[in-house]
């Protein structure tokens, strides 16, 4: 580990967040400078130049339909609620819940509507997703009914094909762990669309103004405004009521950057 104290300070600089990316081209420099540390060449600290990147996945969005034929029955007395749950594949191999569908009431050829995810979600269109389809149960143990591993490149892939995936559950009964069936019950990409949406650094970085109006509703048990023991009460020395406090310490919190 490195260890800072034995290192060589060369100079500091502090700025904001806001001040990069507020820059057209994202770039800020800095004059290095020192507050606490005695340099025997004070002027000749040099410049730092810093750069902010926006990382893509942030803004990719994918927006798929899933619809399923053919689904096994596992109510008694109706057919199968189900619902799906995607998942991405850690490196584990542990699934790590992303998404999840609507639960479609008694319905074996089920559509959903629409599943919108991010790139950063999922991590890369080539990482594996695990889609389960389950049935709803009231008692939050939910039956299931089949379930593929599929990258988003492949899910695309379905979607211009048009060709259906089997489901398959873990064989029963199976002394190897990875053995499964396959299921006569099929998953199709009814759609895929991939479009990007625009992120708040975008809209700082491009001039975007905030304005904030406030309003205060005058209430008869506040008092008279013209008294000083009134919440109203304007002062003649400049010094805020509890409105203009309470105002200025809200919007000093929710300043931006």
């Amino acid at each position: 580990m490195l260890k800072l104290e034995e290192q060589q300070f060369l100079g500091e600089a502090i700025c904001n967040l806001s001040d990069v990316i507020t820059k057209q081209n994202r770039l800020f420099t800095l004059k290095l400078g020192v507050s606490e540390h005695n340099l025997p060449n004070p002027s000749k600290f040099g410049e730092l130049t810093v750069q902010a990147e926006e990382s893509a996945g942030s803004k990719a969005l994918m927006e798929m339909v899933f619809h399923c034929s053919d689904l096994e029955i596992k109510d008694l007395l109706s057919k199968s609620d189900p619902f799906l749950l995607i998942s991405r594949m850690s490196e584990n191999g542990t699934p790590v819940p992303i998404c999840k569908t609507e639960v479609r009431k008694n319905d074996l050829n089920p559509k959903w509507k629409p599943v919108i995810m991010n790139l950063q979600q999922v991590g890369s269109k080539e990482n594996p997703l695990m889609i389960e389809c389950f049935n709803f149960s009231s008692n939050g143990k939910h039956d299931l009914v089949g379930k593929i591993v599929k990258s988003v490149a492949e899910l695309e892939n379905m979607y211009h094909s048009g060709n259906g995936e089997n489901f398959f559950v873990p064989a029963s009964n199976a002394h190897d762990c990875h053995s499964k069936e396959v299921l006569k019950s099929q998953v199709y990409v009814e759609k895929y669309l991939e479009n990007s949406r625009h992120t708040f650094i975008d809209y700082i970085s491009a001039g975007c103004q905030l304005n904030l109006m406030v309003a205060i509703d005058y209430t008869a048990s506040n008092g008279n405004p013209r008294l000083p023991d009134s919440l109203h009460y304007i002062d003649p020395s400049g010094r805020p009521n509890a409105y203009q406090r309470g105002n200025t310490g809200d919007w000093r919190y929710t300043t931006v950057l």
